[in-house]
Order: structure tokens, then sequence, then C-alpha cells
């Protein structure tokens, strides 16, 4: 596999270089000078800022605090406040990135002329268009601005849509309804369709084209039904009202129509990648936006993906991983009624607050036990994106002084051979280089029993190593590492809208516009790309470019005779397997349908892990608050986050969201 270099300062592919050498113009917290928009150039630079902060992490807009609401792939801070720092953060981040928009906006306004006579003369492109180059580079910026705006609906709902620049004292600007957000975003999005260009004309493998607004605009659409049809149930509670000027069935069908253009080639040339982690450790057709990322010393971008673990293996901040995704890339759901409650009746599992009887002839470890019996037990067939999605492991490389390619994963296990995987209780019989690793990734407690325990009845629980990453989200094979790479930062792009995504927005679209048989054939079309497996070993060891091979049924479909209501459960299941970590699809999907994911999330917190052996969501016993608040009736106030403090203190006529005090 080639080594890449991804640079994250700037959107522009000089004409005298490599395309690797996008992003290198600029510092990235800070706006150039008014000046600059005199020039085609200048302009590009500073919307060349706003891409930058789409990944970064110490001022972009995906920060961690964008991914540490619970969902069951995920443990999150569910007591937030007013003063609590997530919503703090991603309001600030989010209105700041804004700000700038606005500020280039106004300066493009101004400088048109200037911007289009320089066209002619750009270092960065060349490529002939009938839209003026000042017009793309807006259709590209309303773009991210729309992007920024969706973000804070999602979660904070009515928010002050602020479209001019603010002097250092703003003016009060009251929180837009739902209609009027969306109102703006097809506005936004309407334009940048017809105004920016197609991912094949020669612009920058990067940057917002026509292929990104149409993806952006059914997504939108899509969200913007399901939270009608979610006031239409629960509005009273969070202030929304029910009625709405556009018809749900409406938005469903031109979603539908955006994806399957999309999917046929009408916005630009985009493709499913046949092997799974290819989306994830290259360049590809498939990604139709994403925030890039760079290889290199100093300059990496740490996307931050809100599960535990540094850096150095693509996660920064966040809480711990549950079992919970794993079982359902293992177990055909539709097996079990669509209940995890059931998953867990089945195998030997008990409800811990209401002491009920276990299932004859199961036993509380059934679960586990398969898996270690079996090395890589699962029903369904779907083991490449689950070791590729719900990783435990440690990446090692040239940089950290480590063995280079020393991985330990579960659940592959030893399937991985001896240079992947460390095995537990060999007490004094581990190498120096086993050793290190120890040194580097287990605390003191830990270190302990995995040395020293032995295959007796207290062997070492493996499922209970704080190790749980998205395996996804990494740097490249320590191989591919050049000398100069900076181990603590990320080396991947993070996809923001992708094509596979999209098969999945036509999927809700179809269910639930009662297409329940169209829209599961559109989950399958997912699932069977999961057929393309490798082995274990190699899926790891050379990442998207392993040999990989199609497998006819070796992930089973979803059967097309369930029920409508189990389609949308199975489809809000999919986009976790298919979408774990982007764009913090449990916590969104959870919020956007509360009615249905609220009874997993009752169940995850009745229920131990069925790995991990473990309780992360509270217990009742123990006065912990997490019980009290995943039932229909709490949970409805949580879908939306508080107003922070600093808004309310600044704004006092600004209304905070029902349920948080101020």
């Amino acid at each position: 596999m080639m080594k890449r270099s991804y640079y994250i300062l700037s959107l522009i592919c000089l004409l005298t270089t490599s395309c690797e050498d996008f992003f290198n113009q600029m510092p990235e917290t800070e706006l150039p000078a008014d000046n600059v928009y005199e020039t085609y150039d200048g302009a590009l630079r500073n919307v060349a800022v706003l891409y930058a902060r789409l990944g970064n992490m110490d001022n972009g807009l995906n920060s961690s605090a964008r991914f540490e609401m619970p969902s069951i792939i995920n443990v999150g801070p569910f007591d937030l406040n007013s003063s609590s720092s997530v919503p703090r953060d991603i309001w600030s981040r989010h209105y700041n990135f804004i700000a700038q928009a606005n500020l280039i906006l106004e300066n493009l306004e101004a400088h048109r002329e200037d911007i289009d006579n320089t066209y002619a003369t750009s270092a960065y492109d060349s490529f002939a268009s009938d839209i003026l180059p000042s017009t793309r580079i807006e259709a590209e910026t309303r773009f991210l601005r729309a992007y920024a705006y969706f973000n804070l609906y999602r979660y904070f709902g009515g928010v002050p849509l602020i479209k001019q620049p603010t002097g250092p004292t703003p003016e009060y600007v009251p929180r837009a309804d739902r209609e009027t957000i969306f109102d703006f975003l097809y506005d936004e999005l309407d334009f940048a369709l017809k105004n920016c260009e197609d991912n094949n004309s020669g612009i920058a493998y990067g940057r917002v084209t026509r292929g990104a607004a149409a993806a952006l605009l059914a997504k939108v659409k899509v969200f913007h039904a399901s939270y009608i049809r979610r006031a239409e149930m629960v509005g009273d509670k969070i202030n929304e009202s029910a009625s709405s000027d556009y018809k749900t069935a409406d938005l469903y069908n031109e979603a539908i129509t955006l994806c399957e253009d999309l999917i046929s080639g009408e916005y630009g040339t985009y493709d499913l990648e046949d092997y799974y982690p290819a989306v994830f450790t290259r360049r590809n057709n498939e990604i139709i936006l994403s925030a890039m990322a760079d290889e290199g010393k100093g300059t990496g971008n740490s996307i931050p993906i809100g599960f535990p673990g540094p850096g150095k293996n693509g996660a920064a901040g966040g809480k711990d991983l549950t079992s919970w995704l794993t079982i359902l890339y293992d177990i055909p759901m539709w097996e079990h009624g669509y209940s995890l409650h059931q998953v867990s009746y089945d195998y030997g599992q008990v409800d811990r607050f209401n002491e009920t009887a276990p299932k004859p002839g199961t036993t509380s470890n059934d679960l586990r036990n398969l898996y270690e019996r079996t090395l890589e037990y699962t029903v369904t067939g779907d083991t490449t994106r689950r070791m590729w999605t719900s990783v435990k492991g440690y990446v090692t490389g040239s940089a950290d002084n480590d063995p280079d390619g020393l991985w330990v994963f579960e659940p592959a296990g030893r399937f991985l051979g001896p240079e992947f995987y460390i095995e537990p209780g060999k007490i004094n019989d581990y190498t120096e280089d086993e050793l290190k690793v120890f040194d580097r990734v287990l605390e003191p407690h830990e270190r302990t029993w995995w040395l020293n325990e032995t295959n007796g009845i207290d062997k070492p629980d493996l499922w209970n190593v704080n190790w749980w990453r998205l395996g996804k989200f990494r740097n490249p094979n320590p191989s591919e590492l050049s000398s100069t790479f900076e181990i603590d930062y990320g080396a991947v792009d993070y996809p923001l809208l992708r094509l596979g995504e999209i098969y999945l927005l036509k999927a809700e679209a179809q269910i639930m516009t009662g297409q329940t048989v169209e829209g599961i054939r559109s989950v399958n079309e997912i699932r069977s790309r999961a057929c393309n497996q490798s082995t274990t070993r190699d899926m790891f060891l050379y990442q998207g470019d392993a040999k990989y091979s199609y497998i006819a049924g070796s992930v089973v479909p979803v059967p097309e005779s369930i029920t409508n209501a189990q389609a949308i459960k199975e489809l809000l299941y999919e986009r976790l397997r298919e979408l774990a970590g982007e764009d913090d699809c449990g916590w969104l999907d959870l919020a956007r349908y509360p009615d249905i994911l609220v009874e997993d999330m009752n169940d995850v917190c009745r229920y131990i892990d069925p790995l991990q052996g473990v309780s992360f969501f509270g217990d009742p016993a123990r006065n912990e608050y997490m019980w009290d608040m995943f039932d229909a009736e709490n949970l409805v106030y949580k879908v939306l986050m508080p107003i922070p403090y600093t808004e309310l203190t600044f704004f006092p006529e600004m209304q905070q969201n029902p349920g948080y005090l101020n």
C-alpha cells in the first residue's frame, strides 16, 4: 500500500505538485487579511480555513464532545446541564465556524469582480466551468455553514440563525423554530447543488461538490421528516410544534430521488468500495465528503471519535465502548424479536434488577463462551465489518520503540498469529518486546493479573481489558509509517458523507413510506457488500489492500418478510453496523426515534454487558443516575442538549430547552 500524506491546511491542489499536497497553504486557526479577497486564490485560502476546521480537534466541528452521548454503542454523560462542557463545546465551536463563514460570505460579495477576474491566473484551479468562480466559492461556503447549522439543530433543536457578521457586542437573536431552520438549510443546499462542481470536474478531492450537496440534502430531508414525526408524538414535551408546512411523505420521496440519482451517477462518480476496510484506509469513490487528516510530524489531525484511546490509535476522548455493537453484527435480531432483552435472555443473562430466572438450559457466560470456543463465532457472518468496527486492540510502531506490527485484537484472538496476540497467564515467559507493550498499554492492576493469572478458574477475562477501540479510524500499519510520523496524531480521513449511508437513507425513506420490502432490499445491498471477506490476519495486516473474495450469502440478508415496525428497527441497527463512529449515528438516531430505541437503552441498563461482564449504565441499588433517565418519560427531554449557561447569561431572553434548569 502506498504511503499516504494527507494535509489539512488547505483544500487546493497545486498545478505544479502532486494532489497529495492539498492542505499546506496557511495556518488553520487564523483568517487572512481582508485584502486577500482581491484574488481568487486569496478567497479560496479563506475557505480552506473552514475545511480545515471540519475535523480539527483543537478548534474544529467534530470534536470529541460530539461523540460522547450515550447509546447502545458507548456510555456518555447523560446528566448534562447548562454548565456542562459538552454542550458548551459543541455550541461555541459551531458558532465560531458560522461566524467565519459569515465573514467570508460578506467579503466574497464585496469582491466578486476581483475574484472572477483573477481566476485565469489561479495557481490552484484551472478547470473550465460555466459557474462563476466567486459563485462556486460562495456555494461551498454556504454548504459548510448549512452543515454547521444542521449539526446544531440535531443537538439543540431550534437555535439562533445568524447569517451576517456580528460586532463585538452582538444583538439578541431568538431561537428559530424547526421549520425556519429547515427552510434555511434547503435554501443553502439548493444553492450549493446548483453552483458546486461534480467530483470528476477536476476539483480537488475533499472540497464540496454537487454530490456532497445532494447527499446532505437527502440526509436533511430524511432527518427533517423524522423530527416532524417526533414532534407529532412528543412535541409538547420539547416545545416543538407538530404542525409543518412540509409533508413527511414528500420529504421522504424527494430524499429517495436524490439518493437514487447519487447512486446512478447523476451528481458525479460514486461507487461502493468492494471491501469495507478500504473505505477508511485510502481515498476512494465511496467518500462523498470527508474531513481530511495528515500524516506527518506535528501536523496530524486527531480525528476524534469519542471512544477511549489517544490519537495514536485514531481515537480521542469519549467514553467506553460496550459490547452491544458487537452483538448486533453477530446475532440475527429478527430471530430474537428485535429485542436486546430477548437476546440476553436467550443467551443466559438475568435481569439484574428484577432477578428474573435464566432461560432453562443456559448459563450466564453462554455468549462469551461461544466466542472463546470458536474464536470467530457469528450467526450472521458479518465478521469483516464487526472486526473493523468493534475492535479491542493496541497498535504499535517504530516511533514508540515497540516492535512493528504488534497488534492485539479481540474477538479475532489467536487467528492473527503470535506476533499479533499476547496470551495472558504466561507469568515469566513473556518476551522483552511483549513486556514493553504491557508497560505502555496496561494499567498496573491490569498488568498484574494479565501476567500472573493461569488457566484456572480465575483466568483473566480478555473482555475486561480497557482497550476497546473503534478500529476503522486508525493510523497506517507500522510498516507504512514514515520516519517523520508523529504517533500521537491520527492519519485517516474522517468520512462526513459517503455512498454507504446514501443506501441507508434511501432505505429509511422507503420503509417510512410503507415500502418495506424495497427498504429491506436497500439494506441488503449494504450487507451484500460485506460478503467481500478476507482472512482476519490479512484484514488487519494489509487493511484496505488485503486480498478478499466475494462469498455469496456469507453475510445473512435481512428477511424481506419482517413487519414495517421491525424494518425500521433493523434499519437503525444497520446504521449502527455500517456507520458506527461516523456522525455519532448512535446518539443522533436515538434522539430521532426515542420511542423505538428507549427500549434498548432500558435493556442495556438491565443486563450486564454480555462480553465484558460489566455494567456501564448505572445501578439504582447504588443510587446511580443512568437508570432513572433511560425510561420513556425522562428520555424524551434528553433528545435535546441544554443551551449553555454562557448563552443564557449573555442573553437572558433566550429560552432553555425543557427538562433543564437555567
